[in-house]
């Protein structure tokens, strides 16, 4: 679905990559996680 680009996150901190993109404000939060190999 959209996402508001302008407010994506990424961290890279003890080898973990954290990624937050907030969903337009009408939808639920759909959260996800992304392996890193």
């Amino acid at each position: 679905g959209p996402v508001q680009a302008d407010k994506v996150d990424a961290r890279y901190e003890n080898g973990v990559l954290t990624i937050t993109v907030p969903k337009a404000p009408d939808l639920p939060v759909d959260p996800r996680t992304i392996p890193i190999r």
